[in-house]
């Protein structure tokens, strides 16, 4: 069997003022993805993170434990965007992934392994 990627989203949004909102946009296939995970322990402050050439994206899961503060950020001296310690996070890439991000670390996230999954 060849090698195939298939990440899909469904979700419901109920008690809402309108009624319920069914959340399934379009699957993200790749028939050409890289093989490729990530699993290590977040160093305090930047950790690099490698993108595969044929990525779409990937998923992002921190240990359950994890109380370090992460954001997800550029090579730049931005800011960056707080993401959720405890749930998985899902980044998507343009055409052409790019080369790297980075995921910052309030502090070493000692005995927390980090999976980062390709797509």
């Amino acid at each position: 069997m060849a090698l195939r990627s298939l990440i899909q989203l469904r979700g419901l949004l109920e008690g809402l003022p309108a009624g319920s909102i069914n959340i399934a946009p379009t699957d993200i296939q790749n028939n050409t993805p890289p093989s490729f995970t990530l699993q290590d322990t977040m160093a305090s402050g930047d950790n690099t993170i490698l993108v595969p050439a044929k990525a779409y994206g990937c998923i992002i899961i921190f240990d359950p434990t994890s109380t370090t503060v992460k954001k997800i950020k550029g090579v730049a001296g931005d800011t960056g965007i707080v993401l959720a310690k405890t749930k998985w996070n899902v980044l998507t890439f343009d055409t052409t992934p790019p080369a790297s991000f980075i995921i910052n670390s309030s502090a070493l996230d000692t005995g927390k392994l980090t999976t980062v999954i390709f797509f």
